[in-house]
């Protein structure tokens, strides 16, 4: 299997639920589960293959969780950034950085920075204030970055090319767009 370590981090922790009742584990649990059933794995090739075919030298993935798709850049060239808003033990995180801050918050990205974002930005759970936090996203991500791929709900996709000069559809739900 090609994501090995992370099934057996899923095993090691449905043992220890098994023993104890730990929401942590349980809640981790949930994230690689949606990994492997939700075929995120698929997604975020997709992204590392986008960004090493247009020369992106670093991916901020913006709603991270746990981070266990950064297993996907292991063997690559492309850098991965974690953002999450709530602080927990990041996978890989004696490989890769991870950033525990609420975004919208100032990022100062290179030309050669990819932002990314996969069922958070966009998304109805989390616009907490609906089109306000929206707008709030999409000023933030123009201003922060050049170029961004949303994997994205496709009713907001107007709404979202409003703050970028270019947007176009990588497949179904993903979405590029730049300034």
């Amino acid at each position: 299997m090609k994501y090995e370590k992370l099934s057996q981090r899923r095993d090691y922790l449905n043992k220890l639920t098994d023993e104890v009742d730990d929401t942590n584990a349980l809640m981790e649990m949930d994230c690689i589960d949606h990994f492997f059933e939700c075929e995120e794995y698929k997604t975020y090739g997709k992204i590392l293959r986008f960004a090493e075919n247009n020369g992106f030298k670093r991916v901020f993935d913006i709603g991270c969780a746990y981070g266990h798709q950064s297993e996907v850049f292991i063997n690559s060239k492309v850098v991965y950034i974690g953002i999450n808003e709530d602080k927990c033990d990041y996978w890989n995180k004696d490989r890769y950085k991870y950033i525990s801050k609420h975004y919208p918050f100032k990022i100062e990205a290179n030309t050669d920075d990819l932002a990314v974002s996969v069922l958070c930005l966009t998304w109805n759970c989390y616009l907490y204030e609906k089109d306000k936090t929206l707008k709030e996203q999409c000023e933030a991500l123009s201003r922060d970055f050049r170029s961004c791929l949303l994997y994205m709900q496709m009713n907001q996709l107007e709404f979202v090319k409003k703050y970028f000069n270019n947007c176009k559809i990588i497949d179904k739900n993903l979405v590029y767009f730049s300034n």
